[in-house]
């Protein structure tokens, strides 16, 4: 828990006080994000497993679990994203309090 004057942003399990509403959207896309990312990792274990049995759509399907994967770590990056400019209204609320 951080810790904080009247008006400063409080934390409560993850979740800011000040913007509970964006807080958790941020931690729902995160977590969006990384499911994502497993299901793209998944899908490359799978693929390399079955690397003998190549066709001529391997390229392709090479790509999709790579394109997955990327998306995913993109998703959670902005959800990354949202926290980081809840932060940045904290420490200019701060710095322009005085404190």
């Amino acid at each position: 828990m951080s810790q904080s004057t009247e008006g400063e942003t409080r934390e409560f399990l993850g979740v800011s006080r000040r913007y509970p509403a964006l807080s958790i959207l941020s931690q729902v896309i995160i977590a969006f994000g990384v499911v994502i990312s497993i299901i793209g990792a998944v899908q490359l274990v799978v693929l390399l497993a079955n690397i003998g049995e190549a066709s001529e759509l391997s390229f392709a399907l090479a790509t999709l679990p790579l394109a997955t994967l990327l998306v995913g770590l993109v998703v959670a990056a902005n959800g990354q994203l949202l926290k980081v400019f809840m932060d940045i209204e904290t420490n200019t609320r701060r710095a322009s309090a005085g404190g």
